[in-house]
């Protein structure tokens, strides 16, 4: 089995104080960002990029969070900003609690994206769903273009990396825990579901808390991609400006 690392870099800046670190949505990767190097500036950019191919398979929530946590305790000490797509805002959450456990050095910020509050997530098993009925649900949720759902040979490589994912979030429970001195900001597209499952993110955190909205379905932070990168640009200003790096 080859070794993968659970981290990739997107953006190396060694002059820059803050650390965007990325967490993917279900059956996505950290190539999945490689456009935000060029629009995001003065950042250091970094993904979780779960193993695919020859890689290790993850099922449990627990144990991908355990395992990226070790990951970022190696990188050289920056200020930190989590963002979090969909699943990825929920093991964004599972890292910072671990961070926080460990008495290691938190995120500034945490964005969390497209995803219901963990107390809100509702029971699902589309794993277990049929190869079809897959297809049918990734179309529903927009962000995969149709030539690529028709596409026969792309997508038997796909759908098991996207019902992998599935499992680790639909098999996620969340345990009751402080609340965590973070700042925090929800995106939220305007056609998703109910933005009254994303709003108790709030409870899980005890500092500032904003919402931002932006137009279009789950996959807004594609179809609205200028506006998120220019939020999230906003959002990092600060500490590039006033370098609130921990210091040793």
């Amino acid at each position: 089995m080859i070794e993968h690392s659970l981290l990739k870099n997107i953006a190396h800046n060694s002059e820059s104080p803050v650390r965007l670190i990325v967490f993917p949505f279900a059956g996505g990767s950290a190539n999945s960002f490689l456009n935000w190097q060029k629009d995001l500036k003065n950042i250091s950019i970094v993904s979780v990029d779960i193993p695919r191919i020859d890689g290790k398979t993850y099922k449990s929530m627990t144990l991908l969070a355990t395992e990226v946590t070790a990951e970022i305790e190696k990188l050289p000490q920056k200020t930190n900003i989590f963002f979090g797509h969909s699943m990825g805002a929920i093991l964004a959450y599972e890292v910072a609690s671990i961070f926080f456990s460990k008495n290691l050095p938190l995120p500034v910020r945490i964005i969390v994206s497209g995803s219901a509050a963990p107390t809100h997530l509702r029971k699902k098993s589309l794993h277990k769903s049929s190869d079809g009925e897959l297809r049918e649900y990734l179309f529903r949720l927009g962000g995969i273009p149709q030539e690529v759902l028709d596409n026969n040979e792309l997508m038997a490589i796909f759908l098991p990396f996207i019902r992998n994912d599935l499992e680790i979030i639909e098999t996620y429970q969340y345990e009751t825990r402080p609340q965590l001195p973070i700042d925090l900001n929800i995106f939220w597209g305007t056609l998703e579901d109910n933005i009254f499952s994303a709003l108790p993110w709030k409870d899980l955190f005890s500092k500032r808390a904003s919402i931002s909205k932006f137009n279009g379905n789950h996959f807004f932070i594609i179809n609205q991609y200028n506006s998120v990168l220019k939020e999230i640009q906003h959002l990092t200003s600060f500490y590039i400006k006033s370098d609130l790096s921990p210091k040793t």
